[in-house]
């Protein structure tokens, strides 16, 4: 995990939110002539697919998550377990 300034998160970027795993789906970067900046976010809980608006001030960090995208093709449910094959092997 790395740390990242509030004012440079960008859509599509993973965070750790409230301890939950979150994708950015929407920004707002906001610099206010009184005050300082803002940045507005939209936030998509990657485990249970509810969304929620945060406001940031850009002098705040944020963890960010590394995410590695594969292509899987679903076999099977077993139960609780769910069972994916890798195209490529």
């Amino acid at each position: 995990m790395a740390v990242k300034s509030a004012g440079n998160i960008i859509k599509g970027d993973y965070l750790l939110f409230k301890d939950a795993p979150c994708q950015v789906t929407k920004t707002e970067f906001m610099n206010p002539g009184k005050g300082s900046a803002i940045n507005r976010v939209r936030l998509k809980n990657v485990t249970t697919g509810a969304t929620s608006d945060f406001t940031f001030k850009t002098s705040e960090t944020v963890e960010t998550l590394n995410v590695e995208k594969k292509q899987m093709t679903f076999l099977y449910r077993d139960g609780v377990d769910v069972f994916f094959m890798e195209p490529s092997r």
